[in-house]
């Protein structure tokens, strides 16, 4: 399939990233900007790609980007399942099923996957100080391997909380900052 910028892949890209404005995504917002949606830098920061690389796929010049390039900028563009579908189809790609742990997990977390009938489990109650959206209150789950060695960390907010909102955008503002009971 080949991408044209008038339809399709680079289209709907530069669709999603005009209709979400920097703040839903975390990010402060400048006055005098030119565009009320997400810069092609902002979104490049976002999914963890170059700039270059996003401008080419909206330009239809790149036209097969991989299951984790798609990921990434669904994630960052904060698409629903079934845009995100439609990302993957526009780049000719199968979209993930629901409950689909993906193939390119570090090898240490597919480790502790493995093993988890043994795992260690504690929960505990944390605030985070996120640097662009503040405190968010969570739950934290630690699945630990019988010899401590890795650790898999799954925090949740309450349901339709501030809290889940915040930990939300937290995936695409970038890393957490500290953490305190």
């Amino acid at each position: 399939m080949t991408a044209r910028p008038e339809s399709g892949l680079g289209a709907m890209i530069r669709t999603w990233r005009d209709r979400l404005p920097p703040s839903a995504a975390g990010l402060p917002t400048a006055r005098g900007r030119r565009t009320a949606g997400l810069r092609r830098e902002e979104l490049a920061d976002l999914a963890g790609m170059s700039v270059d690389y996003i401008v080419r796929l909206e330009q239809g010049r790149a036209t097969t980007p991989s299951a984790s390039v798609v990921a990434s900028l669904a994630r960052a563009l904060q698409l629903s399942t079934a845009e995100r579908d439609h990302l993957y189809r526009l780049a000719d790609l199968v979209p993930p099923t629901h409950g689909t742990v993906l193939d390119h997990l570090p090898p240490g977390v597919q480790r502790v996957l493995a093993r988890l009938a043994d795992a260690a489990h504690r929960e505990d109650h944390k605030t985070i100080d996120h640097p662009s959206v503040g405190p968010v209150t969570v739950d934290c789950d630690t699945l630990t391997d019988g010899d401590c060695e890795l650790k898999i960390v799954i925090m949740t907010a309450a349901p339709g909380s501030e809290d889940e909102t915040k930990l939300r955008l937290t995936a695409v503002a970038g890393p957490l900052a500290t953490t305190h009971n």
